[in-house]
């Protein structure tokens, strides 16, 4: 099954992350999502209870820097049994399903 994965650590850009997160809710609501977001403020905790598909992980992925951690953050969702991981920018809102473009790849493939 597909899974998610976004990230955002600044706080000033969350805003974006909800908006994504509202919109895979709309076009992919079976999908599993995974967020990273270290100190997550009780606010978004509160939030995400209207995302029952959505696993916060209160930090930032594994040996990440910065904005600049989509290997560590697709790594490590691998590492955890995730065998199909899209990344999804915090600031992206999806239009309609997109999952059609991933379907039928070999799984040694990254697209």
């Amino acid at each position: 099954m597909t899974v998610f994965c976004l990230s955002e650590d600044r706080e000033i850009d969350e805003i974006g992350l909800r908006v994504a997160l509202c919109s895979l809710r709309r076009h992919c609501p079976e999908s599993p999502v995974c967020v990273f977001r270290a100190r997550p403020s009780d606010d978004f905790r509160d939030w995400l209870r209207g995302f029952p598909r959505v696993e916060l992980l209160p930090y930032s992925p594994p040996g990440a820097s910065s904005w600049n951690c989509k290997p560590q953050a697709l790594l490590h969702l691998m590492d955890r049994g995730r065998d199909e991981v899209v990344w999804i920018d915090a600031d992206l809102l999806l239009a309609r399903d997109c999952r059609y473009l991933f379907r039928g790849l070999d799984p040694e493939v990254i697209a």
